[in-house]
């Protein structure tokens, strides 16, 4: 691994050489095609920092793109520079969607974390981990495969969806199967988190030191 101030150079050229090839103004972007504004979002989940046109995606423009979690499979199926990606969504917090890319990055895995609230980016951060703490994460993804939909599962239910990048080997996850209910007295019942559930959001939240670089 990198010294901290190596990290920060590397990661702040990544950042300019992406907002070189991101820098239009808001008029061309809204102007921009649904394919070409689908394009740009899906390198946005991507770059660790803020790019101009960042806070330009939202609800009020026709061409700009939604999240759907069958489309990320989609994108990345065909992006080879990806170890592994994952996207959780849409929550009840106004159709909110979760992202997560790794990629390497010189001897470390550069992994980018978003969130897309009511079509809008409301949050970034990045965080540079070494092989083995990206090897821990990927198998916890691979964890919740066991939580596949059946028939009855639709595309606006909470769920995930989860690509490698090595193998294009993909899956969703229904997420309501990754909780049960324990009786708290005879008439009440409480819902528990299912454990690999439970080690996940445990090893993001604690086993990643991330960096918010967009919080709005």
């Amino acid at each position: 691994m990198w010294s901290g101030c190596a990290q920060i150079i590397a990661i702040k050229q990544s950042c300019t050489d992406s907002e070189i090839t991101t820098h239009i103004s808001s008029k061309e972007f809204y102007s921009l095609t649904q394919e070409a504004n689908r394009t740009l979002w899906f390198k946005e989940i991507g770059l660790p920092c803020a790019s101009s046109i960042t806070p330009l995606w939202d609800d009020y423009h026709q061409n700009n793109y939604r999240a759907a979690g069958k489309d990320f499979i989609d994108y990345f199926s065909s992006d080879t520079s990806i170890l592994y990606a994952a996207q959780f969504g849409p929550n009840l917090d106004l159709w909110a969607f979760t992202s997560y890319v790794a990629r390497p990055f010189r001897d470390s895995v550069l992994l980018v974390h978003s969130y897309f609230r009511h079509a809008r980016f409301t949050y970034k951060s990045y965080a540079l981990i070494s092989l083995s703490v990206s090897d821990s994460l990927h198998s916890l993804f691979l964890n919740l495969q066991k939580y596949e939909p059946d028939s009855s599962w639709e595309d606006a239910d909470f769920s995930g969806f989860i690509i490698e990048g090595r193998t294009r080997f993909s899956f969703i996850v229904d997420l309501s199967k990754a909780y049960h209910y324990v009786d708290v007295d005879s008439v009440r019942k409480k819902r528990v988190t299912n454990d690999e559930v439970t080690s996940l959001n445990s090893f993001l939240d604690n086993s990643i030191k991330w960096k918010t670089t967009y919080n709005h």
